[in-house]
């Protein structure tokens, strides 16, 4: 009996040494055949569960968990129902709103005191494995990967080796009021610039100062970011004739009176200014589907981008670009075998329907994900799937954190007046040198 317990309590230590080992801050992984990567708490099936009690010899836990204000309610919930999982564990939560895209900035300020658990946007990926802040999955990885879609497993991956566990896709697309346009008269920008609706103040808002939307015309006019697949840091072709092509556009469209071009601060305003009659149409996600079902009423619309006619008469699909956004362990946790199954735990197939139902989330598992009958009973997650066929994923690469600032100061000054059609290509040559710069990310 004796031998047996001292046997129990070396696995045990075993299983600690190794699950460390996948989240340490070197951001070395266990070995292929440890007890952490055999997948060992999969069923089989697409919807994972917690881990079996057996495997996991952490007790008392209390694990910090970071999501968004609007996910609040629903993320507590899942984490009582993941404790409920666990009787033989005494977890408790420390809960705290920090935005995904905020995620990576916070933890990188003070590792120690940052989450166990956080929701984060892929492109900063690259940044926090570098600043070794994040903890390589490591524990059921086969499962994870195999229910997920492909893409959303790459938008987390670096190197080969997966860091997040995916949650949801996002991109960008068109609502509109019914009343104001046709089915088809949404299908051309042109169109919908053209037309005079009275009481509207912009026809068509799309904050393409934010330069997470920005690409939707560059993409338009064939240039890459990143490389043609978003992974050579060395590459932006931004500047070049087709960039310049996209960057006139820009100039035109900001100079139309029934365009707005504002980001964040007005786009909290698209709920009022859609039941107020005052726009016509505007561009965001899936997250903002209820605030306009219930201003508009059955006037609801939602449809991809339009086509765009660019400066040199071109006509294109406007782009963008799409995300799989995830859940990541901070490196360094004081539990990280509990924290890597409730990390696992909020992904899985059950919580991803939650999430659809319950904020409009497009789910990335696989089986909800190809369930087109499904999806198809809420638009905006129907037109975010559609969308997704003209986008180029997101690039995770850490030379993007030179990208956001950057393209936001070019289209800044399109907006002042400062790049006009005489100096865009100057313009241009400073923001891509700027953003292919080496040093520290911004």
């Amino acid at each position: 009996m004796k031998i047996r317990k001292i046997l129990a309590a070396i696995t045990s230590v075993a299983l600690v040494g190794t699950m460390l080992a996948g989240c340490n801050n070197n951001g070395d992984s266990s070995t292929p055949n440890s007890p952490a990567n055999n997948g060992s708490t999969s069923n089989g099936d697409n919807s994972s569960t917690p881990a079996p009690a057996t495997e996991n010899p952490e007790k008392d836990v209390t694990l910090k968990v970071w999501y968004s204000q609007a996910e609040k309610d629903m993320i507590e919930k899942m984490c009582d129902e993941f404790a409920k999982a666990h009787p033989d564990q005494n977890i408790k939560f420390e809960y705290g709103v920090c935005e995904g895209n905020n995620a990576k900035e916070e933890i990188q300020k003070d590792p120690e005191a940052a989450a166990d658990v956080f929701f984060y946007a892929p492109d900063h990926t690259a940044e926090m494995v570098a600043s070794k802040v994040i903890c390589e999955v490591t524990r059921n990885k086969d499962d994870i990967v195999n229910r997920n879609l492909k893409p959303s497993i790459d938008n987390v991956s670096v190197d080969g080796k997966l860091y997040g566990y995916p949650v949801n896709s996002k991109t960008y697309f068109m609502y509109y009021n019914k009343s104001m346009f046709t089915e088809d008269e949404v299908k051309s920008l042109d169109t919908m610039l053209a037309k005079d609706i009275e009481g509207v103040q912009y026809n068509f808002c799309m904050p393409l100062l934010d330069s997470w939307y920005t690409p939707s015309v560059f993409f338009a006019a064939g240039c890459n970011l990143m490389g043609e697949n978003g992974d050579d840091p060395t590459s932006c072709d931004f500047n070049s004739d087709k960039g310049v092509n996209a960057a006139n556009t820009l100039i035109d469209l900001f100079a139309n009176s029934k365009f707005s071009p504002d980001k964040a601060e007005f786009t909290e305003q698209y709920k009022d200014l859609f039941a107020q009659g005052k726009i016509a149409a505007c561009v965001i996600g899936t997250w903002k589907a209820a605030d306009f079902q219930e201003a508009l009423g059955e006037n609801y619309g939602v449809t991809v981008l339009p086509q765009i006619t660019l400066a040199d008469g071109t006509k294109a699909q406007m782009s963008g670009f799409s995300q799989y956004n995830a859940v990541g362990v901070k490196a360094g946790s004081k539990f990280p075998i509990t924290a890597m199954d409730l990390a696992d735990y909020l992904t899985n197939k059950e919580n991803q329907k939650i999430r659809f139902d319950t904020i409009s989330d497009s789910p990335t598992n696989k089986e909800l994900a190809e369930d087109s009958a499904a999806l198809s009973s809420n638009a905006a997650v129907a037109a975010n799937a559609a969308q997704c066929a003209y986008t180029k994923l997101q690039s995770s690469v850490s030379q993007m954190g030179k990208y956001w600032s950057n393209m936001d100061s070019f289209t800044a000054e399109i907006k002042s007046g400062a790049v006009t059609k005489d100096n865009v290509k100057e313009k241009l040559d400073v923001t891509v040198e700027a953003i292919l710069s080496t040093g520290l990310s911004e």
